[in-house]
Order: C-alpha cells, then sequence, then structure tokens
C-alpha cells in the first residue's frame, strides 16, 4: 500500500460514530452528573450511582467514554491543574491487583503513595482524595481483570471496595466501569452492586 492509501484509511478511523450503545452512555453520564451537581447546590445527601459499558476487546469501550466525557465542556478534569478534578480515569493496571488499582487512581489524583501500604489503608487515602479533588466520577477501565482471577475472599474484597466508593458519607463518587463481557459476571455477583449499576 502506497502512503496516500495508509492516509485515506485513516481518516475514517479516526472519525467517532456514535452508536446506540454510546447515546445510552451519554445520557446515563448526563443524567447522574446533573443529580449530583444538583444535590451539592442543595446540600443534600446523595447516593452514587455507576454506569458499565461492556464490549469485545477493540469494540470501541474506552473511546466512547472518553467521548462522552469529552462532550461535556463544563468538566473540570485533571489536566486543568486545578485543586477540583471531577472526573479521573484510570487503565487497571498488570498485575491487577486491589493494590495497584488503588495506586494508580491515587497517582492520577496526584498523590504517589508508598507501595508498601495494604490494600485496604491506600483505598482509605484514596476515598479521602477523592473528597480533597471534589471528585464526581471515576472511570475504571478493565476493572473485571481485578476480580475474575481472584478467589471467593478476593473477589468479595473487590466488590466492597467499589461499593464503598458510592456509599462513602463524607464524599459518594460514582463509577464508569468499562471492560469485556466477563465484567458483567462481577456486577451480577453481589445484588446490591447489580442494583446500582446502569448497564
Amino acid at each position: 500500500m502506497t502512503n496516500e492509501t495508509h492516509i485515506h484509511m485513516a481518516n475514517p478511523r479516526a472519525k467517532f460514530i456514535r452508536h446506540r450503545a454510546y447515546r445510552e452512555l451519554r445520557e446515563q453520564f448526563d443524567l447522574q452528573l446533573c443529580r449530583r451537581r444538583a444535590a451539592l447546590e442543595a446540600g443534600m445527601a446523595f447516593e452514587a450511582g455507576a454506569i458499565a459499558l461492556t464490549g469485545a476487546p477493540g469494540s470501541g469501550r474506552t473511546t466512547a467514554v472518553d467521548h462522552a466525557i469529552s462532550m461535556r465542556n463544563d468538566l473540570i478534569l485533571p489536566k486543568h491543574k486545578m485543586e477540583t478534578c471531577e472526573v479521573v480515569q484510570i487503565q487497571v493496571p498488570s498485575p491487577a491487583t486491589l493494590k495497584t488499582g488503588g495506586g494508580t487512581l491515587s497517582d492520577a489524583l496526584g498523590y504517589e503513595l508508598m507501595r508498601d501500604k495494604s490494600a485496604a489503608l491506600i483505598w482509605q487515602h484514596a476515598r479521602k482524595l477523592l473528597k480533597e479533588r471534589r471528585t464526581l466520577f471515576v472511570h475504571l477501565d478493565e476493572v473485571q481483570d481485578i476480580y475474575l482471577s481472584k478467589g471467593d475472599q478476593a473477589r468479595s474484597e473487590v466488590l466492597n471496595t467499589l461499593k464503598s466508593i458510592m456509599n462513602n458519607k463524607d464524599w459518594p463518587v460514582g463509577l464508569i466501569l468499562s471492560g469485556t463481557p466477563d465484567l458483567l459476571h462481577m456486577i451480577n455477583a453481589d445484588r446490591q452492586l447489580q442494583r446500582r449499576v446502569s448497564v
């Protein structure tokens, strides 16, 4: 193929096509964001929820979430270098554990943690950072990787950690979960989580 052919092929690939799943994601994100902002303005307690987007590898899940977030030009993102960070996005690192996930989230919020801390302490600190940065949503990409390779007790800890972010009385945070269809196994394993997630 010639260089010109590659350029012609790259142009369509760079375009984002709005599909049904994207429209549902965008609608849910806008709805939950508006509800949370209204509750904050009114000084009311708010129960945060979650949105899950699943699809095969390479199906454009991450691109869809990125696009939904970028379309809200009123959002304060980490790149703005401000104290407030309304949405933070991380890809769950490999090896996928609660410790590495919590550490990556802390890094994204601007705080590098000592790696010898326990997973419970890392996530406790992450929840404090989310409140300090006034974060409204956390996007966890490939989050099913933390869950799937673990035994029953560790899986329970993953589910409880995710719920603790949404249930935090001081500062509840909404979740955007994206991953392969295996993500549905994680969501369906816990009724409380299942009730809070729009898939």
